[in-house]
């Protein structure tokens, strides 16, 4: 026990294991903080959310459903009556509407219609519980009193029986209307996961960090010491782990809450509407005690596991790749396989599934061990401690068990760390390179924010237009052909009879209220037919194929070559002051490294290995967050589909690229272009660094040849791409106006070039 204390003060008299946590904390409020920001919701709407909720509390709860009825009919008659102020239009308003229009701002009442709409829906769906239930049971019943139930298997017969009590309890559960948005949003994201598996690694690295460099030694020596103390270790890892979690749980929790607005934590889970299916007798802080406590010791296990591999690999940099390989392999299982998939076991028995939490209480599956039956969570649970034991054993008593990865797999990983993280280090801390990723981060962020909420309503209509074309996509037959036909006339007849019925209003042949039924009704459907016929156009001009445009036009810039011009200014400006720094403040380091050839080989391959590493990342920053915005706006498919159905009056192409390449194609020699120059960027910038003195003279001669070609360009001195490197980062402005073979050969051979002077440079 005295050892255990004394390993746990030295833990917490280490600075960096406090930074560790402040660092998570932090991050984890910035994460719920930009995702409450990045909700599709308009600052209307939330505003109208906030005071609704203030109304809600101050009545009673037997009224609230009443009074939330005849307010939403109110605020649904009012948006009625503002989308029919058009010629032709005729809703009237009683008093209590035409008071309350002459009070609301007219920009907000589409904003009301849909918050109250949304909150009755949640009142109904509440108050409905005892339907919902009722139902469940009327099939269970129709089971047991089917033909088929004597067929049944004497478990899935006990089955049915156990479900049939569970939901006949849950009659008695305490559903109330809450402010669930909390909770709810607490419920469907994962961070904290993701969080206490980084401060778990980050708590084993810092208290196994002595054994690497200290004590080992010391340990071997003694004749139990080195069980005893690492037996100790483990044990601390453990539980601090288990700690951590459960507090990072709670903290998580309570900034969602704090953000999205407090909940009552006395009523049934089934009040969230996430967990409104779910089958267990739960209130909310009882749901979310069993969850922590659940998941904080699956993280506990976890932790034995990845000491055992960081203790395993003598290079450390793999046991973390490995640790993180098995959960990307994890999450994958989790998310693509389906659970009619003939290996859904690999979805099911997924510790992914442990993590993320709110699948275990949607529903509980059975599993036998022998004539035991065992819940999916306490399977997981299980699973976790069989991995938590023989993780143990390997570590305490693996001590002659070593796998040098750079040995076994020198491609694989960084054969030589300490000078490779030396040189990052040094890059990023140093030369402050890291706020320079940082500040293109949160730049991406608050560009893909804004864009993000701008378009809230535009990628809902897009969703609804591609609804529309999803039926005839890909080529069309015969069958498809026909039923085009068919809805274009029914298209015309709808339009035909529309005109029927103003005419006849107007002669007053049918009252009001039915032309005004007949008209809302029209203008319900306008958005299909704007995309029938838009889609029908399309068609005739290429009766072959039928294609989804918009994303695809918009991502690959077809409709605009500089459309990322703003992520080639923001790539090559992270490359300049990132790389800036590579070779500064080395003078020490490089008369100790170039004294021997083998000095010299491991430093030239630690900086070309941190510049690939920073600069890819840079590249992956920006070109991820504009891949999600598009991919959000748009429904993207048809990426077979032929480039011409999206060039079509858009821009005319230069000679050597086909019309007939699939638009996947053009996507790749896309990304190639990208890439490629990405690669002769970076190249450039270790080249120029190298021979340049000073920071300041790096930084102008990169402006020179990244930037003021740029400039040129768009002042309209139109062959400067043809001699400049940004078009081909632009990529579809390379491949649109200045696709040349003869180009990329230059610059093959100019990066080329490059490499062999560094080579030789640093290599002598």
């Amino acid at each position: 026990m005295k050892r255990l204390y004394g390993e746990a003060q030295k833990l917490f008299q280490q600075r960096a294991f406090w930074i560790l946590i402040f660092i998570l904390v932090i991050t984890d409020f910035l994460f719920i903080f930009m995702m409450q920001s990045s909700q599709n919701i308009s600052s209307e709407e939330k505003t109208v959310q906030q005071e609704l909720n203030t109304l809600l509390d101050e009545i009673s709860l037997e009224e609230q459903l009443p009074w939330l009825k005849k307010e939403t009919e109110i605020y649904t008659t009012l948006q009625s009556y503002e989308d029919s102020k058009i010629p032709g239009g005729d809703i009237s308003l009683d008093k209590i509407e035409q008071q309350r229009y002459a009070e609301i701002n007219r920009d907000m009442i589409n904003a009301y219609a849909s918050v109250y709409t949304d909150f009755l829906q949640y009142y109904d769906k509440i108050n409905d519980y005892d339907t919902y239930i009722h139902q469940i049971n009327k099939r269970l019943e129709a089971m047991q009193n089917g033909p088929m139930w004597k067929l049944y298997s004497k478990r899935k017969q006990q089955e049915v029986i156990n479900q049939v009590q569970t939901y006949t309890n849950l009659k008695l559960n305490n559903l109330k209307p809450v402010h669930y948005q909390g909770v709810e949003a607490y419920t469907k994201n994962s961070i904290s996961s993701i969080l206490s598996l980084v401060f778990m690694i980050g708590l084993s690295i810092l208290v196994l960090y002595e054994d690497e460099h200290d004590m080992k030694e010391l340990l071997l020596s003694m004749k139990k010491g080195y069980h005893d103390t690492f037996f100790v270790k483990l044990i601390l890892i453990a539980i601090i782990s288990f700690i951590g979690t459960m507090a990072l749980q709670s903290i998580d929790y309570l900034f969602h809450l704090f953000l999205y607005g407090s909940c009552a934590q006395n009523v049934a889970i089934q009040s969230i509407p996430s967990l409104y299916e779910s089958p267990l007798s739960y209130t909310l802080w009882q749901w979310f005690l069993i969850f922590s406590v659940k998941k904080a010791f699956c993280i506990s296990m976890l932790s034995t596991f990845f000491t055992m591999l960081y203790h395993l690999f003598t290079g450390r940099l793999l046991s973390i790749l490995l640790f993180f390989m098995f959960f990307i392999v994890e999450a994958v299982a989790y998310l693509t396989i389906r659970t009619t998939s003939i290996i859904s076991i690999f979805s099911y028995i997924n510790i992914w599934r442990m993590l993320y939490g709110i699948s275990l209480y949607l529903y509980t599956p059975i599993y036998y061990i022998g004539d035991i039956s065992i819940s999916l969570s306490n399977l997981l649970l299980l699973i976790c401690l069989l991995i938590g034991i023989f993780s143990s054993l390997i570590y305490i008593w693996g001590k002659n068990i070593s796998i040098r990865s750079s040995k076994h797999f020198p491609t694989l990983t960084f054969p030589h760390t300490r000078m490779f993280l030396q040189e990052s280090f040094l890059l990023l801390w140093k030369q402050k390179g890291i706020w320079v990723i940082v500040t293109i981060l949160i730049l991406c962020n608050m560009e893909f924010m804004k864009s993000y909420n701008d378009t809230a309503l535009l990628r809902e209509q897009e969703k609804q237009i591609y609804a529309v074309y999803k039926p005839y996509l890909g080529k069309i037959t015969s069958s498809e052909k026909m039923l085009l036909e068919n809805e274009k006339q029914k298209i015309e007849k709808q339009e035909t009879q529309m005109n029927e019925t103003i005419a006849s209003y107007q002669s007053g042949t049918i009252s009001s209220e039915e032309y005004r039924l007949t008209k809302q009704q029209y203008q319900n459907n306008a958005l299909y037919r704007y995309a029938f016929t838009q889609m029908y156009q399309a068609w005739e001009q290429h009766p072959e194929y039928i294609a989804y445009v918009k994303g695809y036009r918009a991502w690959y810039g077809l409709q605009e070559p500089t459309r990322n011009l703003k992520d080639v200014f923001l790539i090559m400006g992270g490359c300049i002051s990132l790389f800036s720094g590579l070779f500064g403040n080395q003078k020490e380091e490089e008369q100790l490294y170039m004294t021997t050839y083998n000095g010299r080989s491991v430093r030239r391959k630690a900086v070309w290995k941190s510049a690939a590493l920073y600069g890819s990342l840079l590249f992956l920053i920006v070109e991820g967050f504009s891949w999600s915005h598009f991919a959000l706006l748009y429904p993207m498919g048809q990426s077979h589909a032929p480039l011409y159905l999206f060039h079509e009056n858009v821009i005319n192409f230069t000679y050597p690229l086909s019309m007939d390449m699939s638009i996947q194609q053009y996507g790749w020699m896309l990304f190639s272009s990208q890439l490629f120059g990405m690669i002769t960027i970076t190249i450039l910038c270790v080249f120029v660094a190298r021979y340049c003195k000073s920071r300041i003279l790096f930084i102008v001669v990169m402006l020179v040849i990244l930037f003021f070609p740029t400039f040129l360009y768009l002042s309209g001195l139109d062959f400067i791409r043809y001699i400049s490197v940004f078009d081909l980062l632009m990529g579809n402005l390379f491949l649109q106006k200045s696709f040349s073979w003869i180009k990329i050969f230059i610059f093959l051979c100019s990066d080329i070039i490059m490499v062999y002077i560094l080579h030789q440079n640093m290599k002598n």
